[in-house]
C-alpha cells in the first residue's frame, strides 16, 4: 500500500500547491534499513503497532523488530499512545558512534516521548527514555564536541504554563546516555 506523505508546499508565482512523496507503508508497520550494528551490512528495522481493540485514542502494543543475518530480534515496547503519530527513526549522533534507533510517540494531550535503542548484532538494548511535555525533543551538538546531545524542553507550570521553560540535556559519555544538565529559562 502506498501512503501519501505531506512534505511541504511548492510555490510558483504566488500560487501554492501541496507537495507529497510516496512512501511504502504496510498497515501498522514502519520499515527502515540501516547499518546499526557497525558490521558494514544493513539491517531491516521494523516498528510494529498492533492496535488494542476497543480503544478510540489510537492505543497500540508496540514492537521493535530487527532482521540481521537471517535472524530476527524483537523488543516489546509496551503500550504506545496515539500510535498513528508514532514514528521510527535512525539517529546518528556522531561518525564515531553506532547509530541508534529512535521511537518517537506522542503522550497525553501534548507530550512527546522518545525511546532510544541500540543493537549490537545479537541484542536490542534500550538506552534511554526521554519525555517532554512541550513537545520538544531534538538531537543537537550544543557543546560543539562532535557528538549530538538530546535536548528536551518542558514547561514549569508554576511559572509559565505556555512557554518551554525547563531544558534537560542528555549527553552520550562512556557508552551510555546521562543527564548532563537541567536549567530554567524563565524565573
Amino acid at each position: 500500500m502506498l501512503k501519501r506523505v505531506f512534505i511541504g508546499v511548492l510555490v510558483i508565482s504566488l500560487i501554492s500547491f501541496p507537495v507529497f512523496v510516496e512512501a511504502k507503508a504496510k498497515g501498522n508497520v514502519e520499515v527502515l534499513e540501516a547499518d546499526i550494528d557497525g558490521d558494514g551490512s544493513k539491517e531491516e528495522i521494523s516498528f510494529i503497532k498492533k492496535p488494542i481493540e476497543d480503544e478510540l485514542d489510537g492505543l497500540a502494543e508496540g514492537t521493535l523488530q530487527i532482521k540481521a543475518k537471517n535472524k530476527v530480534f524483537t523488543k516489546d515496547l509496551g503500550e504506545i499512545e496515539n500510535s498513528s503519530g508514532a514514528s521510527l527513526e535512525v539517529i546518528k549522533v556522531s561518525s564515531n558512534v553506532k547509530p541508534f534507533i529512535g521511537i518517537f510517540s506522542f503522550a497525553g494531550a501534548h507530550g512527546m516521548r522518545l525511546m532510544l535503542f541500540s543493537f549490537d548484532g545479537s541484542k536490542i538494548m534500550q538506552e534511554i527514555e526521554v519525555f517532554s511535555d512541550a513537545p520538544s525533543i531534538e538531537f543537537k551538538d550544543i557543546d560543539k564536541d562532535g557528538i549530538k546531545e538530546i535536548v528536551a524542553k518542558s514547561r514549569d507550570y508554576d511559572n509559565s504554563p505556555i512557554k518551554d521553560s525547563i531544558v534537560k540535556t542528555y549527553k552520550y559519555l562512556d557508552k551510555k546516555w546521562q543527564l548532563e544538565s537541567t536549567y530554567k529559562t524563565i524565573e
